[in-house]
């Protein structure tokens, strides 16, 4: 039984639609997805296909005494073997409840490798309480790990995709910029993620404000909707950006898009190891990724880490530099990435606590 703290179109639900998908294909598990908030239709639609039953609870910062009611009605209810909660810091929520019900085998998985939401002076209770609660310790990288579990050993499960989906090709390419009435010759730069103070995409308007200045075939392509969304359009508007950034919405299957692409920027405030940084590298883009994202993304030579705590200008000037896609051997590093692989440590890591 797998909680979360809501359906959207993020890397979360991503990871859980790639591993449950083989997970319900290759075994007999039944997986429920409990999660709080309106859905994103798109992401529950990707996760019920995949065979998974999706359950609706209160949402645990308003309705904290009704969030943890309803764990322990399902829990109960439904007898898993397995609670496995993904909402990092607060993990401890459900799997309390599910050390309340003596449920053998309570995995934490840490997304995140720093929270700039929760107060300060309550994060090291969430840490201890996440310890307490839990009995295996699971992370998307690294830091993501260490961040949440200290020196306790935990397992690192990697974001994995269907990596022949995001390989660059030439006919993706021109089907989605015509698509988009983007030229060949324009030079996009893309950016993929919840609309949200995390993924700081007004620091990526004002990258591109410069950039457009200094290249005027230059377009930028945001995917994704979230609660920032009508302040970023505001923004764009605002420095006159209209004609040049192209804000698609949710979309239900992004793999396509990268091929449209030039260069993927991703300047997050913090995260753990974002599935869309493996997406982009398996298409051959440029990256340029936040420092503040887990060490453990920069995998290609063509990927940069870069300060965000510095302003724009280093990331205008990499950004600038002349652009190539990699070779198809170099990529074949990524193979560590691909979930036709990757299913198997969590089925036997799954198995092995049975």
């Amino acid at each position: 039984m797998h909680f979360i703290s809501g359906i959207k179109s993020g890397g979360v639900e991503q990871m859980l639609v790639n591993y449950t998908t083989q997970l319900n294909k290759n075994s007999d598990y039944i997986q429920y997805i409990i999660y709080q908030h309106e859905p994103d239709k798109n992401s529950l639609k990707k996760l019920e296909e995949a065979g998974n039953i999706c359950i609706q609870i209160p949402d645990k910062m308003h309705f904290p005494i009704r969030n943890i009611i309803w764990s322990i009605k399902l829990i109960r209810k439904y007898r898993p073997d397995i609670v496995h909660a993904h909402m990092s810091l607060l993990n401890f929520f459900p799997l309390l409840a599910a050390r309340v019900l003596a449920v053998k085998h309570r995995i934490s998985h840490s997304h995140i490798s720093r929270d700039n939401v929760a107060p300060k002076f309550m994060i090291p209770v969430f840490k201890l309480l996440v310890r307490f609660s839990s009995n295996s310790y699971l992370a998307c990288g690294k830091d993501a790990g260490t961040y949440l579990y200290g020196k306790k050993n935990f397992m690192v499960i990697n974001n994995a995709v269907e990596i022949q989906k995001y390989k660059f090709s030439k006919e993706k390419r021109r089907k989605k910029r015509d698509l988009y009435g983007i030229g060949s010759d324009d030079l996009i730069f893309g950016n993929i993620g919840r609309m949200s103070p995390q993924k700081n995409q007004l620091f990526l308007i004002e990258i591109f404000s410069k950039i457009i200045s200094n290249c005027n075939n230059a377009k930028l392509l945001i995917i994704g909707n979230g609660e920032l969304e009508e302040q970023l359009k505001a923004k764009v508007s605002e420095l006159g950006l209209n004609n040049n950034v192209i804000f698609t919405g949710s979309v239900i299957d992004t793999s396509e898009y990268y091929s449209m692409m030039d260069v993927f920027l991703l300047p997050s405030l913090y995260e753990g190891l974002p599935i869309v940084s493996i997406e982009a590298q398996i298409a051959g883009l440029k990256c340029l990724f936040s420092e503040n994202i887990d060490k453990d993304v920069d995998i290609l030579s063509t990927t940069k880490l870069i300060p965000i705590n510095q302003g724009v200008d280093l990331w205008i000037e990499e950004a600038l530099k002349p652009d190539y896609r990699i070779s198809r051997e170099i990529i074949e590093q990524m193979d560590m990435y691909d979930i036709k692989k990757e299913w198997h440590k969590l089925d036997e890591y799954y198995l092995n606590l049975r």
